[in-house]
């Protein structure tokens, strides 16, 4: 995960950040490698790292391109490859 600039309220922004609510949501997504899952709104990653670390294909889709840069460098750091960003609403 990196750390997050500050939420911009005019997107709405919110940061999922509790840990124990983070390995709920993966267990209960129980990704495979190889897998190819979605994720609207990675924000700063907290759900693409361990998508990625379970060797899923990860497409995200982000507005805010401030988490592009780190998102990469996640994504080449964990799973080279396996990562798709699309900047867009």
């Amino acid at each position: 995960m990196i750390d997050a600039p500050a939420p911009k309220k005019d997107l709405g922004q919110n940061y999922l950040v509790d840990q124990n609510i983070i390995r709920k949501i993966i267990a209960s997504i129980n990704p495979h490698p190889g897998e190819t899952l979605i994720e609207i709104g990675s924000g700063p990653g907290t759900l693409t790292e361990p998508l990625l670390r379970a060797r899923a294909k990860v497409i995200v889709v982000e507005k805010d391109p401030r988490f592009t840069l780190d998102l990469e460098r996640i994504a080449d750091d964990v799973a080279p490859g396996n990562l798709t960003i699309h900047e867009a609403d």
